[in-house]
This record gives C-alpha cells, structure tokens and sequence, in this order.
C-alpha cells in the first residue's frame, strides 16, 4: 500500500474481479433447512475444500495450524446462534451427533472470540 490520499479505480463485476483477475473478492451468505444441507449443497463443484466452525468450546484461532488449508479454493465458515453450533445439533435431526461432537463436522473448530461472554 501506499500512502496516497486517494485512489483511482474502475468499478467491476464481483466475476471479473474472482475469474478474470484470479482476485478474492468478499463472500455469499446462503440459508440452509438443516446443518447436513450448508455442506451438500455446496455451489461449487468437489464441495468445499475447506470447514472451519466458530465455537468458545473450539481451539484458540491463535493456537490453530493452519498449514493445511493452502491453497484453499471454497472455504465454508459456519456461525451457530446464540446456542453455539451444539444448540443447533441439538435441535437438527438430520445430525448424528452429540451436542459435544461438534467439532467432527468441521476441519477445524475455533474459538475466534476467547473470553466472550455476557458483560
């Protein structure tokens, strides 16, 4: 970066920035009727290469290796509500899981927010 005051630039379709300039360019958010569905029906072809889940029972991020998520092309971030994702397992019949197996859905499950809480 440089320290210019302003910058100069041409506005661009959000295909041309991720195709054409082979650039990231933001995220989709997509509802699903059950937790199974957020990752069988991946918009992309092979799925997602990449689940990482956001719970305060989850690793540290700043624990976490990372080193084998290079060369990632679809990664799926998952937030839980207020219940975390264990609330929704628990609620999610098409999940065959214990509330506290919640990690297994994931490559990683990360507490990306330590010492959350209500204040």
């Amino acid at each position: 970066f440089t320290k210019k005051k302003h910058y100069e630039g041409t506005v661009v379709s959000t295909e041309e920035a991720s195709q054409e300039l082979d650039k990231y360019w933001g995220y989709t958010v997509r509802v699903a009727e059950n937790i199974n569905q957020c990752f069988s029906d991946s918009p992309y072809e092979g799925g997602y290469d990449c689940l990482l889940g956001t719970s305060d029972k989850g690793e540290f991020v700043e624990d976490a290796d990372f080193s084998q998520f290079q060369g990632v092309k679809h990664a799926l971030l998952f937030f839980g509500g207020l219940e975390g994702i264990e609330g929704l397992i628990e609620h999610d019949e098409s999940v065959n899981l214990q509330p506290e197996e919640a990690g297994k859905l994931f490559h990683k499950y990360l507490n990306t927010c330590p010492n959350q809480g209500t204040w």
